[in-house]
Protein backbone atom coordinates (compact mmCIF):
# COMPACT_ATOMS: atom_id res chain seq x y z
CA UNK A 1 0.00 0.00 0.00
CA UNK A 2 2.57 2.83 1.16
CA UNK A 3 4.47 1.49 -2.35
CA UNK A 4 1.23 2.45 -4.29
CA UNK A 5 0.93 5.73 -2.42
CA UNK A 6 4.32 6.81 -3.09
CA UNK A 7 3.81 5.72 -6.79
CA UNK A 8 0.49 8.24 -6.80
CA UNK A 9 2.33 10.80 -5.22
CA UNK A 10 4.91 10.75 -7.99
CA UNK A 11 2.31 9.96 -10.77
CA UNK A 12 0.78 13.82 -9.43
CA UNK A 13 4.64 15.75 -9.02
CA UNK A 14 5.05 14.33 -12.49
CA UNK A 15 2.12 15.75 -14.06
CA UNK A 16 2.33 18.78 -12.15
CA UNK A 17 5.67 19.35 -13.27
CA UNK A 18 4.86 19.07 -16.46
CA UNK A 19 1.53 20.95 -16.20
CA UNK A 20 3.48 24.41 -16.41
CA UNK A 21 6.41 25.84 -17.93
CA UNK A 22 8.95 28.76 -16.51
CA UNK A 23 10.74 30.92 -19.26
CA UNK A 24 13.83 32.87 -17.95
CA UNK A 25 14.63 36.14 -19.20
CA UNK A 26 12.32 36.09 -22.24
CA UNK A 27 13.65 37.60 -25.43
CA UNK A 28 11.62 40.14 -26.95
CA UNK A 29 11.82 42.25 -30.00
CA UNK A 30 11.26 45.78 -28.80
CA UNK A 31 10.21 47.68 -25.51
CA UNK A 32 8.57 51.36 -25.33
CA UNK A 33 10.62 51.54 -22.32
CA UNK A 34 14.34 50.45 -20.82
CA UNK A 35 13.26 50.70 -17.60
CA UNK A 36 11.39 47.85 -16.83
CA UNK A 37 11.74 44.05 -17.95
CA UNK A 38 10.40 41.16 -17.56
CA UNK A 39 12.49 38.39 -15.84
CA UNK A 40 10.59 35.84 -16.14
CA UNK A 41 7.26 34.20 -17.10
CA UNK A 42 5.15 31.07 -15.23
CA UNK A 43 2.84 29.42 -17.81
CA UNK A 44 0.52 27.28 -15.54
CA UNK A 45 -3.03 25.62 -16.23
CA UNK A 46 -5.12 27.53 -14.79
CA UNK A 47 -2.69 31.18 -14.96
CA UNK A 48 -0.36 33.21 -16.87
CA UNK A 49 2.63 35.05 -14.67
CA UNK A 50 4.45 37.98 -15.37
CA UNK A 51 7.55 38.62 -13.36
CA UNK A 52 8.93 42.09 -13.81
CA UNK A 53 12.48 44.07 -12.50
CA UNK A 54 11.87 47.75 -12.59
CA UNK A 55 14.82 50.45 -12.58
CA UNK A 56 13.18 53.67 -11.45
CA UNK A 57 15.05 57.03 -9.97
CA UNK A 58 13.84 57.88 -6.23
CA UNK A 59 11.08 60.03 -6.46
CA UNK A 60 9.61 58.58 -9.38
CA UNK A 61 6.31 56.55 -10.08
CA UNK A 62 5.19 53.55 -11.41
CA UNK A 63 1.50 52.84 -12.32
CA UNK A 64 -0.47 49.36 -13.16
CA UNK A 65 -3.29 50.11 -14.86
CA UNK A 66 -6.55 47.71 -14.14
CA UNK A 67 -6.44 47.57 -18.65
CA UNK A 68 -3.10 46.01 -18.37
CA UNK A 69 -3.13 42.60 -20.96
CA UNK A 70 -1.26 40.08 -22.68
CA UNK A 71 -2.20 39.00 -26.16
CA UNK A 72 -1.06 36.31 -28.26
CA UNK A 73 1.50 38.14 -30.63
CA UNK A 74 -0.46 36.50 -34.05
CA UNK A 75 -3.25 38.35 -32.52
CA UNK A 76 -5.38 35.07 -33.17
CA UNK A 77 -6.76 35.21 -29.51
CA UNK A 78 -8.32 37.87 -27.81
CA UNK A 79 -6.29 40.44 -24.99
CA UNK A 80 -6.24 38.36 -21.55
CA UNK A 81 -6.43 41.36 -18.82
CA UNK A 82 -4.32 41.44 -15.49
CA UNK A 83 -6.43 39.73 -12.83
CA UNK A 84 -4.07 40.68 -9.61
CA UNK A 85 -0.69 41.92 -8.77
CA UNK A 86 2.17 40.92 -6.56
CA UNK A 87 4.51 43.62 -4.85
CA UNK A 88 2.74 46.69 -6.45
CA UNK A 89 -0.80 47.92 -6.15
CA UNK A 90 -2.63 48.13 -8.99
CA UNK A 91 -4.76 51.07 -10.45
CA UNK A 92 -2.46 53.10 -8.22
CA UNK A 93 0.67 55.25 -8.14
CA UNK A 94 3.64 53.65 -6.54
CA UNK A 95 6.57 56.43 -5.78
CA UNK A 96 10.17 55.01 -5.37
CA UNK A 97 11.12 56.72 -2.00
CA UNK A 98 14.04 54.83 -0.83
CA UNK A 99 15.08 51.58 -3.46
CA UNK A 100 15.07 52.34 -7.15
CA UNK A 101 14.91 48.91 -8.27
CA UNK A 102 11.28 47.09 -7.60
CA UNK A 103 10.50 43.76 -8.79
CA UNK A 104 6.77 42.70 -9.02
CA UNK A 105 4.19 40.11 -10.25
CA UNK A 106 1.17 40.59 -12.99
CA UNK A 107 -1.06 37.67 -12.80
CA UNK A 108 -3.25 37.03 -15.96
CA UNK A 109 -5.99 34.36 -17.35
CA UNK A 110 -4.17 30.78 -18.48
CA UNK A 111 -2.59 31.06 -22.19
CA UNK A 112 -3.55 28.57 -25.29
CA UNK A 113 -1.18 25.92 -24.90
CA UNK A 114 -0.25 26.75 -28.52
CA UNK A 115 0.83 30.33 -28.15
CA UNK A 116 4.62 29.99 -28.24
CA UNK A 117 4.89 34.61 -28.59
CA UNK A 118 3.25 36.89 -26.72
CA UNK A 119 2.72 41.09 -26.25
CA UNK A 120 2.40 42.65 -23.11
CA UNK A 121 0.54 45.77 -22.75
CA UNK A 122 -0.70 49.05 -21.11
CA UNK A 123 -4.13 50.69 -22.38
CA UNK A 124 -2.88 54.15 -20.52
CA UNK A 125 -4.72 57.23 -21.52
CA UNK A 126 -2.53 59.32 -23.81
CA UNK A 127 0.05 55.99 -23.87
CA UNK A 128 0.34 52.38 -24.16
CA UNK A 129 3.50 50.90 -22.66
CA UNK A 130 4.13 47.27 -24.39
CA UNK A 131 6.77 44.50 -25.07
CA UNK A 132 6.50 43.23 -28.25
CA UNK A 133 7.00 39.13 -29.31
CA UNK A 134 7.95 37.66 -25.95
CA UNK A 135 9.31 34.56 -26.35
CA UNK A 136 7.78 31.46 -24.51
CA UNK A 137 9.86 28.81 -26.52
CA UNK A 138 13.36 29.16 -24.50
CA UNK A 139 14.72 30.56 -22.27
CA UNK A 140 16.53 34.15 -23.24
CA UNK A 141 19.12 36.58 -22.65
CA UNK A 142 16.56 39.73 -22.11
CA UNK A 143 18.15 41.75 -24.27
CA UNK A 144 15.91 45.44 -24.83
CA UNK A 145 15.32 44.24 -28.85
CA UNK A 146 15.80 41.00 -29.48
CA UNK A 147 15.31 39.73 -33.26
CA UNK A 148 14.88 36.20 -32.27
CA UNK A 149 11.74 36.59 -30.92
CA UNK A 150 10.44 37.76 -34.33
CA UNK A 151 10.31 34.64 -36.57
CA UNK A 152 9.32 31.14 -36.21
CA UNK A 153 11.85 28.95 -34.88
CA UNK A 154 11.66 27.08 -37.82
CA UNK A 155 12.92 29.96 -40.42
CA UNK A 156 16.27 31.00 -38.21
CA UNK A 157 19.60 30.15 -38.79
CA UNK A 158 22.21 31.16 -36.68
CA UNK A 159 25.86 31.72 -37.39
CA UNK A 160 28.24 30.81 -34.76
CA UNK A 161 30.87 33.39 -34.02
CA UNK A 162 28.86 36.30 -34.82
CA UNK A 163 27.33 38.76 -32.22
CA UNK A 164 23.99 37.75 -30.51
CA UNK A 165 22.12 40.58 -32.15
CA UNK A 166 22.92 38.93 -36.01
CA UNK A 167 20.44 36.53 -36.76
CA UNK A 168 19.43 35.08 -40.45
CA UNK A 169 15.57 34.97 -41.57
CA UNK A 170 14.92 32.76 -44.60
CA UNK A 171 12.23 34.20 -46.81
CA UNK A 172 9.73 32.36 -48.90
CA UNK A 173 11.98 32.52 -51.77
CA UNK A 174 14.97 30.79 -49.81
CA UNK A 175 17.45 33.74 -49.65
CA UNK A 176 18.30 34.89 -46.41
CA UNK A 177 17.81 38.23 -44.61
CA UNK A 178 19.59 39.61 -42.34
CA UNK A 179 17.69 41.28 -39.29
CA UNK A 180 19.64 43.82 -37.51
CA UNK A 181 18.70 45.73 -34.22
CA UNK A 182 18.24 49.64 -34.58
CA UNK A 183 21.45 50.27 -32.94
CA UNK A 184 22.89 48.25 -35.80
CA UNK A 185 21.41 50.57 -38.30
CA UNK A 186 24.31 52.78 -40.18
CA UNK A 187 24.92 55.95 -38.00
CA UNK A 188 23.96 58.43 -41.23
CA UNK A 189 20.33 57.05 -41.04
CA UNK A 190 19.44 59.02 -37.86
CA UNK A 191 18.53 62.42 -37.72
CA UNK A 192 16.33 64.73 -39.22
CA UNK A 193 14.99 64.13 -42.61
CA UNK A 194 12.97 67.17 -45.18
CA UNK A 195 11.36 67.37 -48.20
CA UNK A 196 12.55 69.70 -51.31
CA UNK A 197 10.62 72.43 -49.73
CA UNK A 198 12.16 72.16 -46.40
CA UNK A 199 9.22 70.77 -45.04
CA UNK A 200 10.17 68.35 -41.47
CA UNK A 201 8.88 64.65 -42.45
CA UNK A 202 10.93 62.48 -40.28
CA UNK A 203 12.88 62.05 -37.35
CA UNK A 204 14.90 58.85 -37.19
CA UNK A 205 16.90 58.01 -33.64
CA UNK A 206 18.10 54.38 -32.35
CA UNK A 207 14.99 54.74 -29.55
CA UNK A 208 11.75 55.75 -32.20
CA UNK A 209 10.94 57.75 -35.31
CA UNK A 210 8.97 60.30 -35.75
CA UNK A 211 6.70 60.07 -38.85
CA UNK A 212 3.00 61.76 -39.42
CA UNK A 213 3.33 63.58 -36.48
CA UNK A 214 3.52 60.59 -33.94
CA UNK A 215 6.57 58.56 -32.33
CA UNK A 216 6.90 55.33 -33.91
CA UNK A 217 8.66 52.55 -32.15
CA UNK A 218 10.69 49.87 -34.22
CA UNK A 219 9.09 46.17 -34.14
CA UNK A 220 11.66 44.62 -36.77
CA UNK A 221 14.08 45.73 -39.23
CA UNK A 222 15.48 43.89 -42.41
CA UNK A 223 18.83 44.49 -43.37
CA UNK A 224 18.55 44.01 -47.36
CA UNK A 225 21.20 45.57 -48.66
CA UNK A 226 23.99 47.91 -46.98
CA UNK A 227 21.70 51.28 -47.60
CA UNK A 228 18.14 49.32 -47.85
CA UNK A 229 16.12 48.21 -45.04
CA UNK A 230 12.67 47.29 -44.11
CA UNK A 231 11.82 48.68 -41.33
CA UNK A 232 8.49 47.64 -39.34
CA UNK A 233 6.91 50.16 -36.68
CA UNK A 234 4.02 50.32 -34.44
CA UNK A 235 1.87 52.60 -36.70
CA UNK A 236 3.83 52.33 -39.83
CA UNK A 237 6.32 50.27 -42.70
CA UNK A 238 8.70 51.42 -44.34
CA UNK A 239 11.55 50.36 -47.25
CA UNK A 240 14.47 52.78 -46.82
CA UNK A 241 15.41 51.92 -51.09
CA UNK A 242 18.81 53.40 -50.74
CA UNK A 243 20.21 56.57 -48.60
CA UNK A 244 23.91 58.52 -47.60
CA UNK A 245 24.82 61.13 -45.50
CA UNK A 246 22.49 63.47 -46.93
CA UNK A 247 19.81 61.62 -48.97
CA UNK A 248 17.41 58.89 -48.80
CA UNK A 249 14.55 57.59 -50.85
CA UNK A 250 11.33 56.04 -48.30
CA UNK A 251 8.81 53.68 -49.28
CA UNK A 252 5.79 53.84 -46.83
CA UNK A 253 2.41 54.78 -48.02
CA UNK A 254 4.33 57.24 -50.81
CA UNK A 255 7.37 57.21 -52.27
CA UNK A 256 9.49 60.55 -50.40
CA UNK A 257 12.67 61.51 -51.67
CA UNK A 258 14.43 63.02 -47.97
CA UNK A 259 17.23 65.11 -47.56
CA UNK A 260 19.21 65.44 -43.80
CA UNK A 261 19.79 69.08 -42.71
CA UNK A 262 22.31 69.07 -39.80
CA UNK A 263 20.71 70.13 -35.72
CA UNK A 264 22.21 71.08 -32.70
CA UNK A 265 19.39 69.71 -31.28
CA UNK A 266 19.05 72.86 -28.74
CA UNK A 267 15.87 74.57 -28.23
CA UNK A 268 15.38 77.75 -29.94
CA UNK A 269 14.82 81.13 -27.56
CA UNK A 270 11.71 81.93 -29.79
CA UNK A 271 9.80 78.78 -27.32
CA UNK A 272 11.91 78.80 -24.36
CA UNK A 273 10.04 80.84 -21.96
CA UNK A 274 6.38 80.49 -20.13
CA UNK A 275 3.51 79.45 -22.26
CA UNK A 276 -0.60 79.95 -21.00
CA UNK A 277 -3.69 77.92 -22.24
CA UNK A 278 -5.75 79.29 -24.59
CA UNK A 279 -8.61 79.39 -22.01
CA UNK A 280 -6.37 80.40 -18.86
CA UNK A 281 -6.28 76.64 -17.11
CA UNK A 282 -2.58 75.81 -17.12
CA UNK A 283 0.95 76.58 -17.86
CA UNK A 284 3.76 75.04 -19.27
CA UNK A 285 7.57 76.31 -18.91
CA UNK A 286 10.16 75.25 -21.57
CA UNK A 287 13.77 75.99 -20.42
CA UNK A 288 17.07 74.63 -22.89
CA UNK A 289 16.33 70.77 -21.12
CA UNK A 290 12.86 70.14 -19.92
CA UNK A 291 9.60 70.59 -20.32
CA UNK A 292 6.92 71.56 -17.07
CA UNK A 293 3.42 71.48 -17.37
CA UNK A 294 1.18 72.47 -14.93
CA UNK A 295 -1.64 71.47 -16.39
CA UNK A 296 -1.41 67.80 -16.98
CA UNK A 297 -2.37 67.13 -19.86
CA UNK A 298 0.32 64.13 -19.78
CA UNK A 299 0.60 64.83 -15.76
CA UNK A 300 1.44 67.55 -13.89
CA UNK A 301 5.28 66.45 -14.15
CA UNK A 302 8.78 67.74 -15.29
CA UNK A 303 9.51 66.18 -18.91
CA UNK A 304 12.92 65.80 -19.99
CA UNK A 305 13.57 67.24 -23.80
CA UNK A 306 15.39 64.34 -25.60
CA UNK A 307 14.95 65.79 -29.22
CA UNK A 308 14.16 69.02 -31.18
CA UNK A 309 14.31 69.68 -34.75
CA UNK A 310 12.65 73.04 -36.92
CA UNK A 311 11.05 73.18 -40.08
CA UNK A 312 13.61 75.33 -42.84
CA UNK A 313 11.51 77.95 -42.14
CA UNK A 314 11.18 77.95 -38.47
CA UNK A 315 7.59 78.12 -38.56
CA UNK A 316 7.37 74.59 -37.22
CA UNK A 317 9.37 72.95 -34.25
CA UNK A 318 9.23 69.69 -32.81
CA UNK A 319 10.07 68.50 -29.64
CA UNK A 320 10.12 65.02 -28.37
CA UNK A 321 10.26 64.93 -24.79
CA UNK A 322 10.15 62.01 -22.17
CA UNK A 323 8.46 60.99 -18.99
CA UNK A 324 7.93 57.92 -17.07
CA UNK A 325 9.22 55.08 -20.00
CA UNK A 326 6.50 57.46 -22.75
CA UNK A 327 7.58 59.71 -25.40
CA UNK A 328 5.67 62.67 -26.11
CA UNK A 329 5.54 65.40 -29.15
CA UNK A 330 4.84 68.75 -28.64
CA UNK A 331 4.79 70.90 -31.89
CA UNK A 332 5.16 74.29 -32.55
CA UNK A 333 3.75 76.34 -35.27
CA UNK A 334 3.80 80.25 -35.94
CA UNK A 335 0.64 81.64 -37.35
CA UNK A 336 -0.01 84.99 -37.41
CA UNK A 337 3.56 85.56 -36.31
CA UNK A 338 3.21 84.10 -33.50
CA UNK A 339 3.91 80.17 -32.27
CA UNK A 340 0.99 78.30 -30.75
CA UNK A 341 2.28 75.27 -28.85
CA UNK A 342 -0.35 72.05 -28.71
CA UNK A 343 0.48 68.27 -27.66
CA UNK A 344 -0.04 65.51 -30.13
CA UNK A 345 -3.39 63.80 -29.88
CA UNK A 346 -5.05 67.59 -27.93
CA UNK A 347 -6.01 69.88 -30.50
CA UNK A 348 -7.66 71.75 -28.17
CA UNK A 349 -4.94 71.95 -25.65
CA UNK A 350 -3.30 75.19 -27.07
CA UNK A 351 -0.92 77.19 -25.63
CA UNK A 352 0.16 80.60 -26.39
CA UNK A 353 3.66 82.36 -25.33
CA UNK A 354 3.45 85.12 -22.39
CA UNK A 355 5.38 88.13 -23.21
CA UNK A 356 8.91 88.32 -21.47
Amino acid sequence: MRKLVLLFVAIISFNNLFSQRIVENPNYISSSTSSAKVTKIELKENETILHFRAKIPVGSWIYIPTESYIEDSSKKGKRLYVTKTDGIEMDKRHTIVNNDELRYKLYFPALDKNVDHINFGESNKGGNWFIFNLDLTKNGKNFLSSPQALMNSNSIKVVEGLPFSTTFRINKNGNIVNTVLPEDLPNEFFGNWYDKYGTLIMITTPDYMVFDNRVQYYRSIQKLSDNNFTISCTAANFEILSFDSENMVVRSDRLMSLKRISSNNKVPKSIKGDWVHKNKVGKINITDSYLYNSEGTFGNEKNSIDHVAESESGDTIWMVVYNEGYYYIYMAEKKNGEYMLVPRGYPDAQYKKVND
